[in-house]
């Protein structure tokens, strides 16, 4: 607030490095503890994944813990629970996060016995329990049945062609928004666009470059290399390559703005092989 309100340079200037210090610092926790969870999964996964993530840890910095369990859903496709301890002595908190088309609120409503507080909705959610509890937790959601994520992924709203792809639909788009829980954006399948190469940034994120029927479209996964479940954008080049094939592509549809120009844009759920 104070670097947003002052007029003078020195304060700005000493708030905004406060500011940058404490980012890098949360960045560095975050790192930290999305590392420890990874681990604690991958070493699990002999015995097979479970429908939800239920991970705890009394060391874990509460303030990033709802980060952490994004970052988790995003690379297992799992919804995902992540408790640490309280500053209340006995008790646990836990941030939640649902998978794409899940429904978190639900599968904790089901254990609300057990909590001292409860709150959110179907994309995310917190509570508060006693520790002593936490067993008997893990115990009840692993009964559940919870839709696999990978059914998920291939729900959409309706299959298009390449052809289909422009700014008149994404006008169009506009005029049933505001998109947001209650009112999802749609998800386009298409099966006629060559997949023409792809570019990996920062390591994580993959954009996508697409031919159909048409100029070429630029797409974009955020995370993908996170994921868990995902193939490799190299390894679906070359499958699709040596079997002559087009992919099935999973997306949103976005526009892109960028130094005055504006792009159709892909938002890729996933590139599959069909019949792989």
């Amino acid at each position: 607030l104070n670097l947003l309100i002052t007029d003078q340079g020195d304060i700005a200037f000493q708030n905004h490095n406060h500011l940058e210090i404490c980012n890098r610092e949360r960045k560095n926790i975050q790192a930290k503890i999305f590392d420890e969870a990874k681990k604690m999964v991958i070493a699990k996964m002999n015995n097979g994944l479970p429908s939800v993530l239920v991970l705890y840890s009394p060391n874990w910095h509460e303030g990033v813990i709802g980060i952490v369990a994004s970052k988790m859903v995003e690379m297992f496709s799992l919804p995902t629970i992540i408790f640490t301890n309280s500053e209340n002595p006995g008790l646990i908190k836990a941030s939640a996060r649902a998978n794409k088309g899940g429904d978190i609120f639900s599968i904790l409503e089901s254990c609300q016995d057990l909590y001292q507080k409860f709150g959110g909705h179907k994309a995310a959610a917190g509570l508060t329990m006693k520790l002593d509890s936490l067993e008997t937790f893990i115990q009840r959601i692993s009964r559940l049945k919870v839709t696999p994520s990978e059914l998920i992924f291939k729900n959409y709203d309706i299959e298009i062609t390449s052809a289909d792809i422009t700014p008149k639909l994404y006008n169009s788009l506009t005029k049933i928004g505001p998109f947001g829980e209650s009112n999802p954006r749609p998800i386009f399948l298409c099966k006629d666009m060559d997949l023409v190469k792809f570019t990996i940034l920062k390591d994580l994120h993959v954009k996508w470059a697409f031919k159909g029927k048409g100029p070429e479209l630029n797409g974009i996964t955020f995370y993908y290399l996170q994921r868990f479940d995902f193939m490799h954008p190299q390894e679906i080049l070359n499958e699709l390559k040596s079997n002559k094939i087009k992919p099935a592509v999973y997306f949103n549809l976005d526009i892109n703005r960028f130094r005055g120009n504006t792009f159709l844009q892909l938002m890729v759920n996933k590139v599959e092989i069909p019949f792989s």
